[in-house]
């Protein structure tokens, strides 16, 4: 049996398309994050595990997060009872600090990266070569251009009592909290600062939309909510997206979804001090301080990117490797 354990909401979502296309059987350990995720996919998943199914496990394979969770929790017992384990980052960012658990590296026998570019990075931070494997990315493989009929989208809309069509579409992250002012993960700004440059470029006839992150309080923006400024927490994110007319974050991993939808998305990092992937791949556009935000929201001064989608076969060549680890 092998053994999925998931901290976090994007790790989840990575884990789910592989557990939906696997022949061997399984068992999914959730937190109160990723369970979210796994309720989405319809995929049952528990919160603990009994004595008799541990003994059954051949392979634990989990997300990464930072600091504690779950995950780190299962490598150790994985190390612990020599059993094979894999990591997932499914991200192009903080490689080694996923890893890191009271100061001391916890690692498995294989970490998945996405591609070349993680690979490298990766090395840079530190990871030892011989765990690391370019597996693509089974969320970005699956990702086709969006087509929703009108009519879906208007019921959406209505029931959302969503009468402006000028909806600017801000994806927030937890910067402030994961990379504090002061450490060596600082990027520059956080969330906030953002929001506030944001909201002071805005057209007056502009409504923002602010995407909450799922590790997100729910009321971490209320003090901003009015007419113009409305919160999304839980919503059909593909009718959200359809329904606005610019999409802008930070560093956020929907945005490379968003372009490789055929929507054009926007990251802006005002002071950056480390780049984003989207942005180096040439999946986003950067947008770099106040004055060129100002010329978006009034001028769309980017054209629209040729997306490839390289992400293709990703999930066949996972459960290839996995068969190979099982046996």
């Amino acid at each position: 049996m092998i053994l999925f354990v998931v901290q976090d909401a994007g790790p989840a979502k990575y884990i789910a398309y592989i557990v939906q296309n696997l022949e061997h059987d399984c068992c999914i350990i959730a937190s109160n994050i990723s369970s979210n995720v796994f309720d989405d996919f319809s995929i049952k998943y528990f919160f603990d595990i009994d004595e008799t199914e541990l003994k059954k496990i051949k392979l634990i394979v989990t997300g990464t997060c930072l600091n504690q969770g779950i995950d780190k929790e299962w490598l150790l017992y994985a190390k612990k009872n020599n059993i094979k384990s894999i990591s997932i980052i499914e991200h192009w960012s903080l490689y080694k600090q996923r890893f890191l658990l009271d100061e001391k590296l916890v690692y498995p026998d294989y970490i998945f990266v996405n591609d070349g570019v993680a690979r490298e990075q990766a090395l840079c931070e530190g990871i030892p070569e011989n765990k690391l494997v370019e597996m693509g990315n089974p969320v970005l493989e699956t990702i086709k251009p969006l087509q929703i009929d009108t009519q879906i989208i208007n019921t959406w809309k209505k029931s959302k009592n969503i009468i402006n069509e000028n909806i600017v579409l801000f994806i927030s992250e937890d910067f402030k909290q994961d990379f504090p002012k002061g450490s060596n993960l600082y990027q520059g700004f956080d969330e906030y600062s953002v929001v506030n440059d944001i909201l002071k470029s805005l057209n007056f006839n502009q409504k923002l939309f602010i995407k909450l992150h799922p590790s997100e309080k729910k009321d971490k923006y209320s003090y901003l909510e009015s007419d113009n400024v409305i919160i999304i927490d839980k919503t059909d994110i593909n009718c959200l997206i359809a329904s606005s007319s610019y999409i802008i974050g930070m560093g956020s991993f929907l945005l490379i979804e968003v372009a490789l939808m055929g929507r054009k998305s926007y990251s802006y990092r005002p002071s950056q001090t480390i780049d984003f992937i989207g942005n180096i791949i040439g999946l986003t556009n950067l947008v770099d301080n106040k004055l060129m935000l100002k010329e978006v929201f009034k001028n769309n001064i980017f054209e629209n990117i040729d997306v490839n989608n390289k992400f293709d076969g990703s999930i066949k060549k996972i459960l290839n490797f996995i068969d190979g680890v099982i046996k």
